[in-house]
């Protein structure tokens, strides 16, 4: 009996060749089911790296899409945004109208600073939308892409299309109050900031928003009152440092802002971005290696940049 014959006969009986192919693909891809929810099963518990090598795994054996879309949520999850945008690029080559695939990638590319290529996917993802929680989801995006992108009429539209729909939604919000800010109409920035504190007392950034409006018209004393506002709701919040700090320098302040940051940075993780503005100030108070020392251990970190004391925000929503 040839090799062939052996491989397709079943009990004594040949069977045809096709059969056998598909007895195989069977079996691939009940084994790619089994390494899938093992995958997901990790990812749920916060596992990533394991539900990373599951779901390669189970690509491995049988590449389908929904395994895919499960793999790129896990590589976000282990910070590999790079490697997650190709996988997006293949699951949107094989399906290039998936909303939750379009949504997710322009929300990526904006994080990355790709903000014409998140808005293209992300008006796409609008048009394919149907329940009123995606179209919001698309709306609030936008507003985030076009406060990026500095459209602050385009971002405020968005952000009140998706308050239209979830008049509960934050990130919308503090879109809009962000985005009036930078328009020439201050006292609608004003009441809308204010309305907004009120209706979302634990959101510190609204405060840190009005005080940079303030500031901005050179209000200092209101300016500093909002910034020492913000710190007390959240201690840690480093733009309102940063504010505190600026303000305190303008006042011709020095010795104070120098204790200031130094009580501000011993008792938090702070940023680099601080830690190079403490460098600063202490190289102009004579303190140089005390400076250098610092500068050095960010240079060991990898930290690259300047001490940028504008502090404007840069985190969360944006």
């Amino acid at each position: 009996m040839g090799l062939l014959d052996k491989l397709f006969k079943k009990k004594g009986k040949p069977i045809a060749k096709e059969e056998a192919i598909k007895e195989t693909r069977k079996n691939d891809k009940e084994e790619a089911t089994l390494y899938k929810f093992d995958g997901v099963k990790a990812m749920r518990i916060g596992n990533f790296p394991l539900a990373i090598k599951f779901f390669e795994k189970a690509l491995e054996v049988c590449p389908e899409f929904e395994t895919r879309y499960y793999y790129t949520q896990a590589l976000k999850g282990s910070n590999r945004q790079e490697e997650a945008l190709v996988q997006y690029d293949v699951l949107l080559e094989e399906v290039p109208t998936h909303y939750a695939a379009l949504v997710e990638r322009a929300d990526l590319l904006l994080q990355q600073d790709r903000m014409e290529d998140s808005l293209k996917d992300c008006t796409l993802a609008l048009e394919q939308s149907e329940a009123d929680e995606e179209k919001a989801l698309c709306y609030r995006l936008l507003s985030r892409i076009h406060l990026a992108l500095k459209h602050y009429t385009e971002a405020i539209e968005n952000a009140e299309k998706a308050l239209a729909i979830q008049e509960d939604d934050t990130v919308s919000a503090l879109v809009k109050a962000r985005a009036l800010t930078y328009l020439p109409d201050r006292s609608a920035a004003i009441h809308y900031i204010s309305e907004a504190c009120q209706r979302f007392p634990l959101e510190e950034r609204f405060l840190l928003y009005e005080a940079y409006l303030y500031e901005q018209y050179k209000e200092e004393e209101e300016a500093t009152r909002l910034y020492k506002e913000t710190l007390e709701v959240d201690p840690f919040n480093e733009e309102a440092a940063l504010g505190l700090l600026r303000m305190m320098l303008n006042d011709a302040q020095e010795s104070e802002a120098l204790s200031f940051i130094e009580s501000f940075i011993a008792e938090r993780n702070v940023s680099s971005n601080l830690k190079r503005v403490y460098a600063n100030l202490l190289t102009k108070n004579g303190r140089e290696s005390e400076a250098t020392s610092i500068l050095s251990e960010l240079e060991d970190e990898g930290a690259e940049g300047v001490a940028d004391f504008s502090g404007l925000y840069q985190g969360g929503i944006f």
